[in-house]
């Protein structure tokens, strides 16, 4: 008889960004499993080395259908502007600096900053294997590094979605019934704009019926 090596259940992170004008943290995980359970108090966004903010169940939303956990955290901005302790004045004398110069090089550690981090075991997924650590950096965005698209819609139509995608197409943000939709905080880029007139006013875009000859 042969034995199957049971797939190993790995996580992968995107889309990860810091909104330093606004103070969010955004981004998803994507796992190769559904998931059985969550251990909340093992998921957290480290700022640096002294401060963190705790990722917890209402900032986390399960898409079941696709194997992803989205994250939307929100936090005091102010928090971004404190100065790392990485870039504090040296205070020794320039002889000592000189005199241990081979030394400190030796022992630098880069410092913690703007981290993503879930621990061991902080998913479990259905098959009861747990997840492995994950630290994976995240460089906040500044508000001059992003940008706005200001939309206005002309129809005679009441029920309409816009969608901002990507050039290929990848749903980015969704806009229902507003004839003066705006998006905000995106990064240089090129996108696309798509219009659906939603007639039967069920939120989402229809195939058509060839038989009724409906588009």
């Amino acid at each position: 008889t042969r034995t199957s090596t049971p797939e190993k259940f790995q996580i992968t992170e995107s889309k990860f960004k810091i909104l330093t004008s606004k103070g969010i943290l955004t981004g998803q995980l994507s796992f190769n499993k559904p998931l059985l359970s969550i251990n909340y108090d093992s998921i957290f966004y480290q700022i640096d080395s002294t401060t963190t903010i705790p990722i917890n169940q209402t900032n986390l939303q399960i898409d079941t259908a696709n194997n992803l956990l989205k994250i939307h955290q929100t936090f005091d901005k102010e928090l971004l502007n404190k100065q790392p302790a990485s870039k504090l004045n040296n205070t020794q004398p320039k002889s000592a600096i000189k005199t241990n110069q081979n030394i400190q090089r030796n022992n630098i550690r880069k410092p913690i900053e703007n981290q993503i981090y879930l621990a061991k075991g902080s998913l479990i997924s259905v098959e009861q294997d747990s997840s492995a650590r994950i630290s994976s950096s995240i460089t906040p965005i500044p508000l001059e590094n992003t940008g706005t698209i200001l939309c206005t819609i002309k129809t005679k139509h009441n029920s309409f979605i816009l969608q901002l995608t990507t050039k290929d197409y990848k749903v980015i943000a969704t806009s229902y019934n507003n004839k003066n939709p705006s998006f905000e905080d995106l990064e240089p880029g090129e996108y696309r704009l798509r219009l659906i007139i939603d007639k039967n006013n069920d939120g989402k875009w229809n195939p058509g019926n060839y038989l009724l000859h409906q588009e």
